[in-house]
Parts: structure tokens; sequence; C-alpha cells
């Protein structure tokens, strides 16, 4: 049997070049794909790496606070801006209203640190900095500002001190793993001194 070579003009060569072209821009697809979704991983774990250290913060102050059995030893308020270095908790109004955009510096400036016994200002090693002791996975500890935001008592008298309740904005700042993931957490906390 012969073949004719007269009529076969490299259409076998073609369609098969085709085809592996077609697979390669399926192959290059789908590695970016694979890529992309890391990237999209590694984002959400810097996220909750931050978000989770921001928490750790805020509970740490409401344990320390919680912790507080002694009616004189109730933190007061100051009424001049950055309050850290002899009050620990500023008067309403008187923080920054953006201070999610406040960058590190201020933060370490002017907010207390994680794992200080705002009381004390020492290292802390008691049960109350037990809950969160383990922020080795963070670039940088949490920084957290207290603000006193009302008082109720049951009588008129008892504010500022007294039988009442007081209550406080804990604000947490805290980073992931890289510096550029940042996380803020503010709560509400009340407290009753007896």
């Amino acid at each position: 049997m012969s073949i004719n070579t007269k009529f076969q003009h490299g259409s076998a060569m073609f369609l098969s070049l085709m085809i592996l072209l077609v697979l390669t821009l399926l192959g290059v697809l789908a590695a970016n794909s694979g890529i992309l979704q890391e990237r999209m991983a590694g984002n959400f774990r810097e996220s909750a790496r931050a978000f989770q250290s921001a928490e750790s913060g805020a509970r740490w102050i409401e344990a320390w606070f919680a912790s507080l059995n002694d009616p004189s030893m109730q933190p007061f308020w100051c009424f001049s801006g950055a309050c850290t270095n002899t009050d620990l908790v500023w008067q309403v109004g008187q923080r920054p209203a953006n201070m999610p955009e406040l960058d590190q510096a201020w933060w370490n400036a002017n907010a207390l640190a994680f794992g200080i016994d705002p009381s004390t200002g020492a290292q802390t090693t008691s049960s109350v900095n037990q809950q969160a002791t383990d922020l080795s996975e963070v670039a940088s500890d949490p920084r957290i500002v207290i603000e006193h935001v009302f008082c109720r008592g049951d009588t008129l008298a008892d504010c500022p001190g007294g039988n009442a309740v007081q209550y406080y904005r804990i604000t947490s700042r805290a980073v992931g793993g890289r510096p550029s993931s940042v996380a803020v957490v503010e709560s509400t906390f009340a407290r009753r001194y007896q």
C-alpha cells in the first residue's frame, strides 16, 4: 500500500500544536489560580492573627478591671490628652476620633502595653495575664487605650466614686505576623466598685 503524500500538508501537526497550546494555557491558568488562593489564605491568616491579638489586648484589660476588688483600686481618669504615664484612663472625648487610622508610633507613645500591669507599670505574672501570654506569632504586642465613658450611680452622690457603675471603652490595636496587617478592636466594659 502506498501513501499518497501529495495531499498531506501538515494538518495533524497543526492540530496537535493547537491542543498543546490549549493545554499549556490551562496549566498556566491553574497555576495562577493556585498562587492567588495561597495569597488569599495568607492574608486571611494574617488578618486573623491581628484580630486575635487585638482581642487578647481588650480581654486582658477587662480581666485586669475585674481583678480590682477594693474600691480604692479604682482607676481615675485624666483630663489632659495622653494619660498613660500618670493616669491610666482617658476622660471621654479626650482620645482622638480617628484611632484606627493612627500609626504604630502614636500607639507606642500614648497607649498601654500588653502584659504591663496598668496600676504598677511592671510586667504581670499573675493569673490575670495568663489567659493570653503567648503572642509569639505577631510582630508586636497589642497596645490598649482605656477611656472612661460615663458613670451611673444609685444616687447623684455616687459619681465619680462611691457605689456606682463605671463604663469604660477599651480600644486595642494589634498587628499580625506582618506589621502591615492591623486590627483595631473596641469594647465597652462596665464595672461596679464596692
